[in-house]
């Protein structure tokens, strides 16, 4: 069953109407709800009538001029599936590019960075050095002061 847009559109404003006239005999109820004497009105909308889901249904594969007889839906996929397909291939070049960025990292670090390891054995070392030749001096200083003790 195809359905022109016109005869979709005619169906949908009558639910319109009909769905308007419920919300005005609604807002009645609540404006007079305190007032004296006043009945609730009730909206009835008649059940049964499928009309509209089922002109809606038939829009969804009617082909449609404006789009070359194509239907909404195939149009749609026609230009959300390449927009997929970028986005996934933009992600995989993001997560190769991060991927290459962190090997580089390393690798200069490993080239040209500063290891804590080895700059904290290098202060120890250089620690005991100056601490040995402290001792040295302190040792001479100590047989000079003999020596000039001897003398007195």
């Amino acid at each position: 069953m195809t359905a022109s847009i016109g005869s979709i559109l005619s169906v949908a404003r009558t639910a319109l109407t009909a769905n308007q006239a419920a919300i005005g005999v609604i807002s009645h109820n609540l404006a007079n709800a305190t007032t004296e004497g006043d009945s609730r009105q009730r909206a009835e909308l008649v059940a049964g009538r499928n009309d509209i889901a089922i002109a809606l249904a038939g829009l969804r594969d009617a082909p449609v001029a404006s789009l070359g007889n194509r239907s909404i839906a195939s149009a749609y996929a026609a230009a959300v599936g390449p927009v997929g397909g970028d986005v996934r291939a933009a992600a995989d070049s993001a997560d190769t590019h991060q991927v290459l960025a962190s090997q580089a990292d390393v690798r200069r670090s490993s080239v040209s960075g500063v290891s804590v390891d080895e700059e904290l054995v290098q202060l120890i070392r250089f620690q005991n050095a100056y601490s040995a030749a402290a001792r040295i001096v302190t040792a001479a200083d100590e047989m000079l002061q003999t020596i000039l003790d001897m003398k007195r």
